[in-house]
């Protein structure tokens, strides 16, 4: 008796009963998709992250320079895949060097390591929203070895110089790193005279390969992201 009420339930509602359950499998199917997706971007970006790094511009400074050292503050410009625009960077990169300790100013030479720093603060809603609050120190350290500085010629009325140097900093995540910066230049003789120029494109970069975020986090999320795909194929199969 009971099963047959049960089955005069079911056939006085012949049109809701089906289209309750297209309604199901179709949201079934959505979740599914949207899971096997994300898996896949998931195991997608370490491998991407692992092979680009953390690529740092920065750009619209100013350098001031004797031979008791150099000074420069400029704006961040790309963090990783983050980039700025003019009038909203993304923060700062400040450094400076010891003092001169081999050729000329002029004609280029070698800046000492001793009492180097180097800073790169993350400032905005790109900060906050990434790392919960703004400012926040994404790299701090200093030179090691010689840093060169070059004369790399004249472009019209501006003359042109570049410094590179090996950096060994600590990352916002805690980890030591090793970076190499190489920086641009370009000032007037006037400016020159006076000690100080602009600071053109420059960039730093890892030494060695550096990844972010870790692969091995990431890569377990995608692996357990698409095992939970894998059960609902298995479900929606059944």
């Amino acid at each position: 008796m009971c099963r047959l009420v049960h089955i005069d339930k079911v056939a006085g509602n012949d049109h809701a009963f089906p289209a309750k359950m297209r309604r199901e499998r179709f949201w079934e199917g959505t979740k599914m998709r949207r899971l096997a997706i994300l898996a896949l971007l998931v195991l997608a970006l370490p491998m991407a992250a692992w092979a680009d790094g953390i690529d740092l511009t920065n750009q619209y400074g100013t350098v001031w320079f004797s031979d008791a050292g150099l000074h420069a503050r400029s704006e961040l410009t790309q963090f990783a895949t983050i980039q700025g625009s003019k009038g909203h960077f993304l923060g700062t990169v400040t450094y400076s060097t010891g003092a001169l300790i081999s050729g000329t100013l002029a004609g280029g030479g070698a800046f000492s390591p001793k009492h180097s720093s180097f800073i790169i603060t993350g400032r905005g809603s790109w900060a906050k929203l990434a790392f919960g609050h703004s400012p926040v120190t994404l790299f701090t350290g200093s030179f090691i070895g010689p840093i060169t500085w070059a004369f790399t010629g004249q472009q019209g009325t501006d003359l042109t110089y570049s410094l590179t140097g090996v950096i060994e900093a600590m990352m916002y995540t805690g980890r030591d790193v090793t970076l190499v910066m190489t920086q641009h230049y370009f000032m007037t003789k006037a400016q020159f005279a006076k000690g100080f120029g602009h600071v053109g494109v420059g960039h730093i970069r890892p030494r060695g390969g550096m990844s972010v975020p870790e692969p091995g986090s990431l890569g377990l999320l995608g692996t357990g992201l698409v095992s939970i795909a894998g059960m609902f194929l298995r479900k929606r199969v059944a």
